[in-house]
């Protein structure tokens, strides 16, 4: 990965700055509501992790060999992304 330029830095910066003051501001009551709303309970993030999980472990290319290239790694990428938003890192 590159280092990033110094208008992307100061991107960087001024939103860390503001996610910063959006956590200080909320009521932990209010957060975990947002948190929940967003992502869902632990329970439904659990299950969702389970799912992609499997469908990473069960991953392969379509019956018959006609699939391009460019879809199979679609495919692929879809589940990865899935399994990152959860936390869980591949590669």
């Amino acid at each position: 990965m590159k280092a990033p330029i110094p208008s992307e830095e100061q991107k960087f910066q001024l939103n860390d700055q503001a996610l910063n003051c959006i956590y200080e501001t909320l009521d932990p009551k209010v957060w975990k509501m947002l948190e929940e709303a967003y992502d869902g309970t632990s329970t439904i993030k659990d299950a969702r992790l389970y799912l992609f999980k499997d469908k990473h472990a069960k991953f392969k290319m379509f019956e018959g060999g006609n699939e391009p290239a460019r879809d199979v790694f679609h495919r692929l990428n879809v589940i990865v992304n899935e399994l990152r938003a959860l936390g869980t890192r591949y590669g």
